[in-house]
């Protein structure tokens, strides 16, 4: 095929898709690659050279979905915090024994849906990336 035929050529919205499709699954990717490697090794000792090689994608398809490692952290912690959060507003105004049964509902949702984020909060030993405390902060008010 020449290069006219492939210029009138209608757009193949099925190709399109699927490379729209492709930075969410390279996120999904690096963030499962740093969820391991954060939880294994703790994050200062993790290198984005790392956590490419373990997701398989580039340092160029990094540096396009998150500025740093910090960022990538941050996108991990992001969720165990709003939902966090979110579970623990839902207990306000209970009475006691049900506030402590949601409580407790809330801690097992939060590891069973954030396992390794819940493990990489307790490894950071509260220092959190800046763009992250605003979450945990809320958290913690909630949970007081």
């Amino acid at each position: 095929m020449n290069a006219t035929a492939s210029a009138s050529r209608p757009p193949n919205p099925a190709r399109r898709a699927k490379a729209t499709d492709r930075p969410s699954e390279y996120r999904e990717k690096l963030l499962a690659a740093g969820k391991e490697l954060f939880v294994d090794r703790g994050l200062a000792s993790v290198s984005v050279e790392e956590v490419v090689e373990r997701a398989g994608v580039s340092r160029a398809t990094f540096y396009g979905l998150f500025a740093n490692k910090i960022e990538l952290a941050a996108a991990i912690l992001t969720p165990v915090f709003a939902d966090g959060a979110r579970g623990l507003a839902q207990l306000t105004g209970l009475e006691p024994r049900a506030a402590a049964d949601g409580l407790i509902d809330v801690y097992l949702a939060l590891w069973r849906d954030h396992e390794a984020g819940v493990l990489l909060t307790t490894s950071l030993d509260g220092e959190f990336p800046q763009s992250v405390r605003q979450q945990h902060d809320a958290f913690v008010t909630g949970l007081l």
